[in-house]
């Protein structure tokens, strides 16, 4: 077949032009996946695991913070308790506004 019209030029040249784009990006997309693989098995850091360091370091953070609050709780429930007389004790405190 050989295209003589510029009309079949022009068709050969989108097909072709759309075959070798689908490959480069097939190529380009694995050729990624290999150096991401490739960056895991060596332990480099991405950007994901660099983000996931800091939020488990966040969370450590936070969970400290809670950790002195209820200790703080604690203690001051302790002292209340123990400032209370055993008659004072027994019943409820009462509210007043």
């Amino acid at each position: 077949m050989i295209l003589t019209s510029g009309a079949d030029v022009a068709l050969a040249a989108v097909i072709l032009g759309t075959i070798s784009g689908t490959l480069i990006t097939i190529a380009k997309t694995f050729a990624n996946r290999a150096n991401v693989r490739d960056q895991l098995r060596m332990g480099g850091g991405t950007e994901t695991e660099v983000r996931l360091q800091r939020l488990e370091q966040a969370v450590d953070a936070i969970a400290m913070e809670v950790e002195r609050v209820s200790e703080s709780q604690r203690l001051t429930s302790r002292l209340i308790a123990e400032r209370l007389s055993p008659a004072d004790a027994s019943r409820p405190p009462s509210h007043t506004s």
